[in-house]
């Protein structure tokens, strides 16, 4: 019985680390593939959006974060690029190395434009639920991934060769 069992956990082990490594195999190809997105002339985005993500990552640059908050709807006033970066020189907390300001841009108006005047009183407290939320180790901040998602669900274009 206990060998059986051993094998059983055996077996059980080597699935998990299978599982895990398609799940990562997965993962990756899903960033290789971003380029996916529905766009009017696709070769050409296509190499815009590498070169994109090639020079910076999964991450917004000013002017993409600014784009992508000028696309949000919300009967909250939007919070300025300027404003961010002003908020976040006056704030005790700071950005993990790998986001960006622009990380930061998108999800503080993202935390604006999602929940009501009552639950977030002002614009310091939406800094400060950004910032808790990006420097939260157990969270998968994967902001710029879940925006192309949402991009190709509403099948909007980016101009890509205007970041690149």
């Amino acid at each position: 019985m206990g060998t059986r069992m051993y094998y059983t956990i055996d077996v059980s082990a080597k699935k998990a680390e299978e599982d895990k490594h398609q799940a990562e195999e997965k993962e990756h190809k899903y960033k290789i593939e971003v380029s996916a997105v529905r766009h009017k002339d696709k070769e050409k985005t296509d190499e815009f959006l590498e070169q994109y993500i090639k020079n910076n990552g999964h991450h917004f640059t000013k002017e993409l974060a600014e784009e992508i908050v000028d696309r949000f709807v919300s009967v909250n006033p939007k919070i300025s690029f300027d404003k961010t970066e002003e908020m976040l020189k006056h704030s005790d907390d700071s950005l993990p190395e790998e986001v960006t300001i622009g990380d930061l841009h998108v999800m503080v108006n993202e935390i604006r434009a999602t929940h009501s005047t009552s639950t977030v009183k002002s614009d310091v407290h939406a800094l400060s639920l950004a910032l808790e939320n990006l420097n939260n180790p157990n969270k998968d901040n994967d902001l710029f991934d879940d925006w192309m998602d949402i991009l190709m669900r509403r099948k909007e274009d980016i101009d890509w060769k205007k970041y690149v």
